[in-house]
């Protein structure tokens, strides 16, 4: 799902609550599951097997329930 218009991160991690690991200025053009995300996507994992896929998908910004090391360029939401 693609967003109106997009939505800064730290908007976001206010709004949930979340701890910003990484690229604290990007901005999240929309929001889909992990074999569908696109660059500027959000996804998410609440599984830990599942956490290796989240990071390494196209999603820029991930939310996770647990804190990773987070690959360049992208962001994680804990």
């Amino acid at each position: 799902m693609k967003f109106p218009s997009p939505i800064p991160i730290k908007e976001i991690a206010k709004k949930i609550n979340a701890k910003i690991i990484g690229n604290d200025t990007l901005l999240a053009t929309g929001i889909n599951e992990i074999h569908k995300v696109e660059e500027g996507d959000i996804t998410f994992s609440d599984l830990a097997k599942y956490s290796k896929k989240a990071l390494n998908s196209a999603a820029s910004i991930i939310i996770l329930n647990e804190e990773k090391e987070c690959p360049k360029g992208k962001a994680i939401l804990i």
